[in-house]
């Protein structure tokens, strides 16, 4: 149901950014402008976003892609290949591979304004996008490299449990 709302919603061609406001989402899900992440009152800006295109593609001197080879589901392990490349000499004490779950929601906003008797003068309403942490797991296997030389590509396959509290 959410492909063919999405596909209503981009065959609209509403355009649903609202002057003034903006939206926000944690790093790495921060790719998107923060103007295209608030709309006006009915709109739903997420819906004209894919979750790849919430995703930053630049970070620390590397880079890489993340596969995850089968659908997530609740309590089984998650399937994956890992390859990055160094842009520059990397150097770190430490790395592993970190399972973030994100919440990332659609919210309605609402701002009053006031005479000097309390009186409701104007009222503006939006719809905003905001997202938080809801977990975040490092784990210490696949064994991951703390040295890269410029150029250097790392490959691994990596099997993860799923969180307890659903997928990420």
């Amino acid at each position: 149901m959410i492909d063919s709302f999405r596909a209503a919603v981009l065959a609209s061609g509403s355009e649903v950014h609202s002057v003034g406001h903006s939206g926000s989402a944690p790093a790495p899900f921060d790719a998107v402008d923060g103007s295209s992440l608030a709309g006006p009152n009915g709109s739903h800006p997420l819906a004209l976003i894919s979750a790849a295109e919430l995703v930053s593609q630049t970070g620390n001197g590397l880079d890489g892609e993340i596969t995850i080879k089968d659908p997530v589901r609740i309590g089984e392990a998650i399937a994956g290949h890992l390859r990055v490349t160094a842009r520059r000499d990397i150097h770190a004490r430490s790395a592993n591979l970190r399972l973030v779950g994100a919440l990332i929601a659609e919210h309605h906003e609402q701002r009053q304004e006031h005479d000097s008797k309390g009186q409701v003068t104007s009222t503006e309403e939006w719809v905003q996008v905001g997202g938080s942490f809801i977990e975040e797991l490092p784990f210490t296997e696949p064994i991951l490299p703390t040295t890269l030389s410029a150029g250097q590509t790392f490959e691994t396959d990596f099997n993860l449990p799923a969180p307890r509290l659903g997928p990420p």
